[in-house]
């Protein structure tokens, strides 16, 4: 799929890769490599651990979810992306032959992709892409640290409480909509246990629970009783 060229050096500019570079750069990328525009359909999978391309994908429109398989065919929703968010880096980098995720669109969307063979010689031609590229591996090392402590805490509460500790600091506020089925799935718990847990942290005035929303009123407080 082709597109103008103005929106697509709009779009990448926005890029985390893009964003140190002058526009003369972001130009000369655009004449010398070639991106990829993708469209996919409502729930189609773009990424599978079988059944993926060594490119790295980004959101150019729609809305895409991250999900890990387990071996009963259920799967736990690790991420959502939005518009300019990417997936495939670590593959890009990783000497693995599955993918260890599904990515999977939520509504219909649009990727742009970039191969492995540009992106490795984009980082080596532009040490701004180098270092932007560094820096989003270990914010995803960091993201994926406090997954594991979500998961492996040893009450349903502290996994709560981690869960949306992290979603405050995902979306950058204190207070979201909050789907109780989805929430029990993603901390392999119950409902009845995630509403004791959501009622034992409104009991020590850390959290609020209204019309299906969470209002953090305590981020510290939380963080304490997950140390």
């Amino acid at each position: 799929m082709t597109m103008n060229n103005k929106n697509l050096e709009t779009f990448i500019s926005e890029l985390f890769m893009f964003r140190e570079l002058s526009d003369t750069q972001i130009q000369e990328i655009l004449k010398n490599c070639e991106f990829e525009i993708c469209e996919f359909e409502a729930e189609e999978k773009i990424y599978s651990p079988n059944d993926f391309k060594s490119k790295v994908g980004f959101v150019m429109n729609g809305e895409c979810s991250v999900e890990k398989e387990k071996a009963d065919g259920t799967s736990i929703p690790l991420n959502r992306l939005s518009v300019g968010e990417p997936f495939g880096i670590l593959a890009v980098f990783s000497k693995n032959e599955r993918f260890p995720t599904v990515v999977k669109s939520i509504k219909r969307s649009k990727i742009v992709f970039l191969s492995k063979e540009t992106v490795i010689s984009l980082a080596k031609d532009y040490p701004e892409i180098s270092l932007a590229i560094i820096s989003f591996m270990s914010d995803r090392i960091e993201f994926l640290n406090k997954k594991i402590a979500t998961f492996s805490a040893d009450s349903v509460e502290e996994k709560f409480a981690f869960y949306i500790m992290n979603e405050a600091r995902r979306s950058d506020t204190l207070s979201f909509p909050l789907n109780l089925s989805k929430t029990a799935k993603i901390l392999n718990a119950g409902r009845a246990s995630v509403y004791r847990a959501i009622d034992a942290l409104q009991k020590l005035s850390l959290i609020k629970f209204e019309n299906k929303k969470i209002y953090i009123s305590d981020l510290e407080g939380l963080e304490r009783i997950t140390q």
